[in-house]
């Protein structure tokens, strides 16, 4: 019997997870990344996109490219909460994901109301309007929904 792992978000953490996983498969495992956006910004690069250094191709990690490298499965969808008791992951507008093992990585936490970088007209650093907040609840079991504020890039533009 194989183990599922869902990795929920692709941050930097479960791309690093889905490369040693690449480099040295886990036999019995099947590993699946769940994420809204199919491209991660890589928030390292974020300084020299802003000042025009780096391209949108340059700072973006392709996730299905990378799940498809590694062996893993890429569910492009929202993650609407857990049910930890039937270790299911909900999934917005999709039948729940089971899970043997979960982890959850949807990006840094780097909206703040008061900061200059994010002008309170647009909520977008200044000279790049790729970059946008977004809200993200998560419901876990029968608790309150939580929200968190995040950030993530437009798709690119065909």
């Amino acid at each position: 019997m194989s183990k599922e792992v869902v990795l929920v978000g692709g941050g930097h953490s479960h791309a690093l997870v889905l490369r040693m996983l690449g480099m040295r498969p886990w036999p019995g495992t099947q590993v699946t990344l769940v994420s809204d956006v199919s491209h991660a910004p890589y928030s390292g690069m974020l300084p020299g996109h802003l000042a025009g250094v780096y391209s949108w191709e340059e700072t973006h990690i392709d996730l299905r490219r990378l799940c498809a490298w590694a062996g893993a499965r890429f569910i492009h969808a929202a993650a609407a909460g857990l049910d930890l008791p039937r270790k299911q992951l909900q999934l917005h507008d999709r039948p729940p994901l089971g899970f043997d093992v979960v982890s959850i990585n949807i990006a840094a936490l780097l909206y703040v109301d008061d900061t200059d970088l994010l002008p309170k007209a647009n909520k977008t650093p200044k000279g790049n309007a790729n970059i946008i907040p977004k809200k993200v609840n998560i419901k876990v079991n029968d608790s309150p929904p939580q929200t968190l504020v995040s950030t993530f890039s437009k798709p690119k533009p065909p």
